[in-house]
């Protein structure tokens, strides 16, 4: 099957449509913004470090390489074997945070790298779930995901063959890792694969018992979220951000591709959250989104994607506007 994700082992109270298979919808938008989100600890902190290039990169990555339905085309197919585990890893990465946002309902992803952690080993090593492969001393998964009230861990992995046991046992050896997330036992423990190949996407997500030894994490929720908007937080963005778009602020990232925030959304980053030294939490900012989860959706258009963190990249079929400088 192609462009299908299985599910497995997920909650069904918390999650009842996460029982046996669901389609890989996600467009070429869809995939541009996700990798804008995920592949640096913000996209800011993507454009300090390898440069302003990077939107337009990622653009053509996946338009590149991956056609409307999601088959890989010849270009990516001949890539040098290095090139295309690379573009897997950033495409995985990518539907990881699609498939959370779509299915789970999350606001978004951090890095675990990206968010000031702190880490304590419980017992004498950690116990793997049911499936995992050996676990490594010092391997860390990728993503916290948050939502309101609830904290996930994500380990994601991309190939271009089918999700064999091997891959699935290492990703789950990853999930594996966090026992507890600020005190709590994280509500799921998830290991995404996929593959892309020239019939499509085909993906495993997993979410088994978790392990009864692992490490514990501690870190600041609101740090980790003004970190993740970085981008939009910088007073060059307010700056040159317009309403050109209804309702979001948005700036030119080049060739009339439109990289925005919503604006109601802004306007409460912009107040908070101030984090432990202000005694103030994230939930405020996480309730704005959890209202506006249904505006979000209704800007959805075949041009424009909009994710549930309230982010939008709009790439119109208008003539092209003249570039202007990003920040």
């Amino acid at each position: 099957m192609s462009n299908v994700l299985t599910c497995i082992n997920f909650p069904p109270a918390r999650f009842p449509a996460l029982r046996g298979s669901v389609d890989i919808t996600a467009n070429h938008l869809d995939i541009t913004r996700a990798l804008m989100m995920v592949g640096y600890p913000s996209h800011r902190a993507a454009v300090a470090r390898v440069g302003r290039w990077r939107a337009r990169m990622l653009h053509a990555l996946a338009h590149g390489y991956l056609d409307a339905s999601l088959r890989t085309t010849p270009y990516f197919r001949n890539l040098e074997q290095s090139e295309r585990a690379a573009t897997c890893f950033l495409l995985g990465q990518a539907l990881t945070l699609w498939f959370a946002q779509e299915h789970m309902h999350l606001d978004r992803l951090i890095h675990v790298d990206g968010c000031g952690a702190h880490w304590k080993l419980t017992g004498k090593g950690a116990v793997g779930k049911s499936g995992a492969g050996p676990l490594k001393p010092g391997g860390r998964p990728d993503f916290l995901g948050i939502g309101l009230g609830e904290h996930h861990v994500f380990e994601t992995k991309g190939r271009t063959r089918r999700v064999y046991g091997k891959l699935m046992a290492t990703a789950l050896a990853q999930a594996s890792m966090l026992a507890t997330i600020n005190g709590r036992p994280p509500d799921t423990r998830v290991a995404a694969c996929f593959v892309f190949r020239a019939d499509g996407v085909e993906g495993q997500v997993q979410d088994p018992p978790a392990a009864p030894d692992a490490l514990d994490l501690t870190f600041d929720e609101a740090a980790a979220l003004r970190k993740a908007y970085a981008f939009f937080l910088h007073p060059g963005f307010r700056k040159v951000a317009t309403l050109d778009v209804p309702g979001f602020l948005t700036t030119d990232l080049g060739d009339g591709i439109r990289f925005g925030i919503d604006e109601a959304l802004y306007q409460k980053l912009a107040d908070g959250p101030g984090g432990a030294e202000k005694g103030e939490g994230i939930e405020p900012i996480l309730a704005t989104l959890a209202e506006r989860r249904a505006f979000y959706r209704q800007r959805r258009t075949e041009d424009t994607s909009v994710g549930n963190d309230g982010t939008l990249l709009q790439d119109p079929a208008t003539p092209r506007r003249r570039r202007r400088r990003l920040f």
